[in-house]
């Protein structure tokens, strides 16, 4: 395989995207795992931010689950990921490329 290659296994790709009462939801598949992604804009005053991002992944009696705000779509994007990147090792996360996955996001205009 050439180097910038990437199998259909590693590649990070959005499976499924739907809408929410609050926002979209992102079904993501990246390096053999799941990753389900929600953006949504603050509803309250007193949320930390303009706009959130979940991120989660396990299974549905097991979930890790994330949620940063900033104050755009991108921003929250960004802090999730540092925070899932600095939480790996510690909480046995699965590593995902979160600039593969802001390109995907950025591709169907989620971000």
């Amino acid at each position: 395989m050439a180097k910038n290659e990437t199998s259909d296994e590693t590649k990070t790709r959005i499976m499924q995207q739907s809408r929410d009462r609050r926002g979209m939801v992102y079904d993501l598949k990246a390096n053999g795992h799941r990753l389900r992604l929600s953006v949504f804009a603050a509803s309250q005053s007193t949320e930390a931010g303009e706009w959130s991002v979940q991120a989660r992944t396990g299974t549905a009696d097991d979930p890790t689950i994330m949620t940063e705000w900033g104050p755009t779509r991108a921003d929250a994007l960004r802090s999730v990921g540092v925070a899932w990147t600095a939480q790996c090792a510690a909480q046995s996360l699965p590593k995902f490329d979160w600039d593969a996955v802001t390109e995907v996001l950025v591709a169907v205009r989620a971000v």
